[in-house]
Parts: structure tokens; C-alpha cells; sequence
């Protein structure tokens, strides 16, 4: 059975909603690329990575997240002037999620932190995670029994664009929650400068 799941962040200014959630209806997966890590670095969060650097993130389609309040506390970051759009808050560094730069890809990459999951359980509303991707990215001291695929599985890529473009074409792109009805992003983008991210995480281990 879908639910609808409270989403609110850790001080609790910023709430809203995740609608129908069921396992079949989102897409689940642990990622461990070396951006989602700088991200969680740069927030500060010591509840956002796994113990093997994963962050937890399912993908819905956007017209199934609804924010109810606190829309001027959430803030736009973007790694690099080409990055994804990464929303967290203002007020107390929660991440929400990602998105594509604009309100055609139709998916939000919601991060666990953000999903209250008090009455519904992770893994009994969304089902398990479909896989573990980017491993290649996981610290050498972290990557003991950890079973993520150095990129992705084509499997899981063909399956995730397969759940894209289904949402797209069933006109489930929009309302977007972060993109205004002209397509314009509800904050104003904060790029990283290159010196800033360099001092976070940004490759593989043997690299740094």
C-alpha cells in the first residue's frame, strides 16, 4: 500500500510531503560518488553518510514532493558551475536532495535525511535500495563488506531511465517543488569555487 510520508528537516522549519510512496513506485539507491560525499562534507552532517561514505537517496517523480513551509529557508548548491542542483536548508544544513538543472528531468533524489520515517519504516515503504553505485569513490578504510558497484550496473541504469521517462511522458514532471512554473529555480544557485571544492572530497582515495 502507498503512503504519504512527513518530510521535514532537523530543526523543522522546512516540511512538506512525499506522496504515494510504495516500493515499486520510487527508486532507491545507496550512492557513493565523490560528490554526494563533498556535499555531506560541506553541511557538516554526521547523519547524512552510511558507514561505507553511501548516502541513501530515492528518487520520486516531482509532482509527488510537495514543501509546505519554511520555502525561504531552502538553498541551492551547485559543487561546480556544470554540477547537479543540490537543495539542503538554510536554517540548519539539512540535505533534501538533487535535481537536474531544470524542471525537464523528471525525478528529485530525495536524501534520507530529509524523509521522516518514524511510523513508516525505510525499507518496508520504499523496499531495499536496487543497489549500491560510484564504489570506486568509497575511502580504502571504508570498503570492507561493502558490495557497490565501481560505476553503476546497466541494469540499474536501464531501469532508472526506463522509471525517468515513464514519469516524464505520464506528466509527472510537474508541479516541480524547486522550479517555478517558468522553469526557474526557487533559490539562487551557490557554486563552489574551485579552491572550495578541492578541499573536499573529490576522487578516488589512491588520488588524494
Amino acid at each position: 500500500m502507498a503512503v504519504d510520508l512527513p518530510l521535514a528537516c532537523r530543526c523543522g522549519k522546512v516540511r512538506g510531503q512525499a506522496l504515494g510512496v510504495a516500493p515499486g513506485s520510487v527508486n532507491r539507491v545507496i550512492c557513493h560518488c565523490d560528490d554526494c560525499q563533498a556535499f555531506a562534507t560541506h553541511l557538516g552532517g554526521d547523519d547524512i553518510l552510511d558507514a561505507h561514505a553511501g548516502t541513501d537517496i530515492a528518487q520520486l517523480p516531482p509532482c509527488n514532493v510537495k514543501l509546505t513551509e519554511g520555502l525561504e529557508h531552502v538553498a541551492l548548491l551547485r559543487l561546480s558551475p556544470r554540477g547537479l542542483f543540490r537543495w539542503h536548508t538554510s536554517c540548519c544544513n539539512t540535505p533534501i536532495g538533487n535535481t537536474a538543472t531544470g524542471p525537464g528531468m523528471a525525478f528529485v533524489g530525495l536524501v534520507h535525511t530529509f524523509v521522516d520515517h518514524s511510523e513508516h519504516p525505510r525499507e518496508e515503504v520504499m523496499g531495499p535500495p536496487r543497489g549500491r553505485v560510484h564504489g570506486r569513490f568509497i575511502p580504502l578504510e571504508q570498503r570492507e563488506g561493502c558490495d557497490a558497484h565501481p560505476k553503476a550496473s546497466v541494469g540499474l541504469l536501464a531501469a532508472t531511465a526506463a522509471k525517468l521517462a515513464a514519469w516524464k511522458l505520464s506528466g509527472k514532471a510537474r508541479p516541480h517543488p524547486f522550479f517555478t512554473d517558468d522553469g526557474q529555480p526557487i533559490a539562487e544557485p551557490v557554486v563552489l569555487t574551485k579552491e572550495q571544492r578541492f578541499a573536499l572530497p573529490k576522487g578516488l582515495p589512491e588520488e588524494r
